[in-house]
Protein backbone atom coordinates (compact mmCIF):
# COMPACT_ATOMS: atom_id res chain seq x y z
CA UNK A 1 0.00 0.00 0.00
CA UNK A 2 1.19 3.49 -0.35
CA UNK A 3 2.42 5.67 2.36
CA UNK A 4 -0.95 8.24 1.51
CA UNK A 5 -2.75 5.19 1.93
CA UNK A 6 -1.82 3.66 4.71
CA UNK A 7 -1.79 7.06 6.70
CA UNK A 8 -5.54 7.20 5.64
CA UNK A 9 -6.07 3.98 6.71
CA UNK A 10 -4.19 4.93 10.43
CA UNK A 11 -6.47 7.97 10.75
CA UNK A 12 -9.78 6.60 10.22
CA UNK A 13 -12.67 6.84 12.50
CA UNK A 14 -12.44 3.38 14.08
CA UNK A 15 -16.09 3.83 15.67
CA UNK A 16 -17.14 3.02 12.00
CA UNK A 17 -15.74 -0.34 11.68
CA UNK A 18 -17.51 -3.77 12.30
CA UNK A 19 -20.49 -1.95 12.02
CA UNK A 20 -22.10 -4.53 9.24
CA UNK A 21 -23.10 -8.41 9.18
CA UNK A 22 -20.61 -8.96 7.03
CA UNK A 23 -17.65 -7.76 8.94
CA UNK A 24 -18.68 -9.78 12.18
CA UNK A 25 -16.72 -13.26 12.18
CA UNK A 26 -19.12 -14.69 14.62
CA UNK A 27 -22.59 -13.57 15.58
CA UNK A 28 -24.80 -15.21 18.19
CA UNK A 29 -27.86 -14.92 19.42
CA UNK A 30 -28.04 -14.28 23.42
CA UNK A 31 -28.40 -17.36 25.06
CA UNK A 32 -31.81 -16.30 26.11
CA UNK A 33 -32.89 -15.50 22.44
CA UNK A 34 -31.69 -19.09 21.47
CA UNK A 35 -33.88 -21.02 24.12
CA UNK A 36 -36.91 -18.74 22.76
CA UNK A 37 -36.59 -19.54 19.42
CA UNK A 38 -35.78 -23.26 20.18
CA UNK A 39 -38.99 -23.14 21.88
CA UNK A 40 -40.73 -23.67 18.63
CA UNK A 41 -39.44 -26.05 16.72
CA UNK A 42 -40.57 -25.66 13.41
CA UNK A 43 -39.08 -22.50 13.00
CA UNK A 44 -35.59 -23.45 14.58
CA UNK A 45 -35.49 -26.13 12.00
CA UNK A 46 -36.51 -23.77 9.26
CA UNK A 47 -33.68 -21.58 10.38
CA UNK A 48 -31.31 -23.46 10.69
CA UNK A 49 -31.71 -25.32 7.32
CA UNK A 50 -30.95 -22.19 5.64
CA UNK A 51 -27.70 -21.15 4.19
CA UNK A 52 -25.12 -20.00 6.68
CA UNK A 53 -25.14 -16.29 4.70
CA UNK A 54 -28.70 -15.73 5.40
CA UNK A 55 -29.01 -17.21 9.24
CA UNK A 56 -25.99 -14.99 9.47
CA UNK A 57 -27.81 -11.70 8.18
CA UNK A 58 -30.86 -12.47 10.03
CA UNK A 59 -29.14 -13.09 13.49
CA UNK A 60 -26.93 -10.03 12.99
CA UNK A 61 -30.69 -8.06 12.30
CA UNK A 62 -31.79 -9.39 15.60
CA UNK A 63 -28.12 -8.85 18.00
CA UNK A 64 -27.49 -5.27 16.28
CA UNK A 65 -30.40 -3.65 17.90
CA UNK A 66 -29.76 -1.17 20.35
CA UNK A 67 -33.02 -1.08 22.64
CA UNK A 68 -34.28 -4.44 24.48
CA UNK A 69 -37.56 -4.19 22.53
CA UNK A 70 -36.51 -3.89 19.30
CA UNK A 71 -34.20 -6.90 19.47
CA UNK A 72 -37.13 -8.97 21.26
CA UNK A 73 -39.67 -7.59 18.21
CA UNK A 74 -36.88 -8.63 15.26
CA UNK A 75 -36.33 -12.10 16.82
CA UNK A 76 -40.19 -12.57 17.39
CA UNK A 77 -40.68 -11.27 13.36
CA UNK A 78 -37.84 -14.09 12.72
CA UNK A 79 -39.60 -16.76 14.76
CA UNK A 80 -42.63 -16.51 13.12
CA UNK A 81 -41.30 -16.24 8.94
CA UNK A 82 -39.48 -19.22 9.98
CA UNK A 83 -42.56 -21.41 11.70
CA UNK A 84 -44.47 -19.83 8.55
CA UNK A 85 -41.21 -21.71 6.42
CA UNK A 86 -40.88 -18.37 4.74
CA UNK A 87 -37.55 -16.04 4.91
CA UNK A 88 -37.59 -12.65 6.15
CA UNK A 89 -37.78 -9.66 3.75
CA UNK A 90 -34.45 -9.30 2.22
CA UNK A 91 -32.64 -5.96 2.53
CA UNK A 92 -33.27 -5.20 -1.40
CA UNK A 93 -37.03 -4.79 -0.82
CA UNK A 94 -36.84 -1.63 1.57
CA UNK A 95 -35.82 0.65 -1.45
CA UNK A 96 -38.02 -1.05 -4.32
CA UNK A 97 -41.03 -0.36 -1.37
CA UNK A 98 -40.20 2.99 -0.78
CA UNK A 99 -40.22 3.71 -4.49
CA UNK A 100 -43.76 2.94 -4.35
CA UNK A 101 -43.57 -0.36 -5.95
CA UNK A 102 -44.29 -4.07 -4.67
CA UNK A 103 -43.29 -8.00 -5.80
CA UNK A 104 -46.13 -8.96 -8.40
CA UNK A 105 -46.23 -12.54 -7.61
CA UNK A 106 -47.57 -15.55 -5.68
CA UNK A 107 -47.56 -15.38 -1.51
CA UNK A 108 -44.81 -17.18 -0.61
CA UNK A 109 -43.73 -17.88 -3.98
CA UNK A 110 -39.85 -16.95 -4.95
CA UNK A 111 -40.07 -13.50 -7.52
CA UNK A 112 -37.43 -13.45 -10.32
CA UNK A 113 -35.35 -10.12 -9.98
CA UNK A 114 -36.85 -8.31 -12.63
CA UNK A 115 -38.00 -5.06 -13.45
CA UNK A 116 -40.95 -6.60 -15.41
CA UNK A 117 -42.25 -8.18 -11.98
CA UNK A 118 -42.43 -4.35 -10.51
CA UNK A 119 -45.56 -3.07 -10.69
CA UNK A 120 -47.09 0.36 -8.88
CA UNK A 121 -48.81 -0.05 -5.20
CA UNK A 122 -52.16 1.81 -7.15
CA UNK A 123 -51.84 -1.34 -9.59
Amino acid sequence: MSPHGLEVYENRNKTRTNLYSFEQKTCALAPAQERTFKANRDAWEFFNAQPPGYRKLTTWWVVSAKKEETKERRLATLIATSAAGTKRSTSWERPIRARGLRLQGAEGQPVPLSPSRFVSEEA
